[in-house]
């Protein structure tokens, strides 16, 4: 019986240690989205860098690979190309738009600005990591040609 207890009291301690979902909380979740969207910048830019090289030099994928269509490939790189961008223009504008300091009267509203905020963030990390995903295996596929 007394160890029944002593588990009841410790499942009661680390239920009360959760932390609830607070202004705090949420926002200091959707910070840490926004801080590794910054460090996954890195990776969008240094890819679009790099397709772009790929566009200019046709002719050298062309010799690595002189089944390739490079009309193709253009257009391939060229989409990449818009997607990833698109993507760092989202991050950018919702960063224009966030409002760090926001704060409501009610608290709940202000709760509810911060999960709105949380949601479109989780949404672009998504698309961030769909798009560092796809360029990097292209890339990675263009690395591992060998010239015949």
């Amino acid at each position: 019986m007394k160890k029944i207890i002593q588990c009841l009291f410790l499942m009661a301690m680390m239920v009360s240690c959760t932390p609830k979902e607070n202004n705090d909380n949420v926002r200091a979740e959707l910070m840490q989205f926004h801080d590794q969207l910054m460090m996954d910048n890195e990776t969008i830019i240094g890819n679009q860098m790099k397709l772009d090289t790929l566009l200019r030099d046709m002719k050298g994928i062309k010799t690595k690979n002189p089944t390739i269509d490079t009309v193709k490939e253009k257009e391939l790189i060229n989409k990449m190309l818009v997607r990833l961008t698109r993507a760092e223009d989202q991050m950018n504008d919702w960063m224009h738009n966030f409002n760090a300091d926001f704060k409501d009267p009610s608290p709940e509203a202000t709760l509810q600005y911060f999960k709105a905020e949380r949601e479109k963030i989780a949404a672009i990390a998504k698309a961030y990591q769909q798009e560092i995903n796809s360029s990097n295996v292209y890339l990675k596929q263009r690395n591992n040609e060998k010239p015949n």
